[in-house]
């Protein structure tokens, strides 16, 4: 099913997909009334974005390592190893981040979303707990 992206969720550095080539796009740049984006791309009728569902495959791309740990089974990303990521309910997934203020060092609930279901939406979060950019350690369209 067919999922229209709103550009405005975008920032530099997230993917798409292209609805009519299948493609995956990265944006590079953004102004007030264009989005640029990675060499050689283009959108071939118009906004035909669609958001790439975030799922279990792509996480180690995204460099999620699986862990177990005491309190269940979470990804945790290879170099912010306080950001972590575990399936929530079908299609969504529940984000994280340790406190490291945190006497017990329990799990700190407060940076938690329980509706993170696109690659878009988890670049976002990621930027916006660490302060560091989400890189894509490989991108095959298809």
């Amino acid at each position: 099913m067919y999922k229209q992206m709103n550009p405005r969720e975008l920032r530099i550095g997230n993917l798409f997909r292209d609805r009519q080539s299948g493609d995956i796009i990265e944006v590079v740049e953004l102004n007030e009334n264009t989005i640029t984006f990675d060499a050689g791309k283009c959108l071939e009728s118009g906004w035909q974005a669609e958001p790439i569902a975030l799922t279990e495959k792509l996480l180690p791309k995204l460099g999620f390592i699986w862990c177990t740990g005491r309190h269940g089974e979470y990804y945790m990303h290879e170099q912010q190893e306080l950001f972590r990521v575990w399936r929530h309910s079908e299609g969504s997934f529940g984000i994280g981040r340790k406190d490291l203020e945190s006497k017990d060092r329990e799990f700190n609930t407060h940076w938690m979303t329980l509706n993170c279901k696109y690659v878009h939406q988890l670049q976002n979060l990621f930027y916006d707990i660490t302060e560091l950019e989400l890189y894509v350690k490989e991108v095959k369209n298809g």
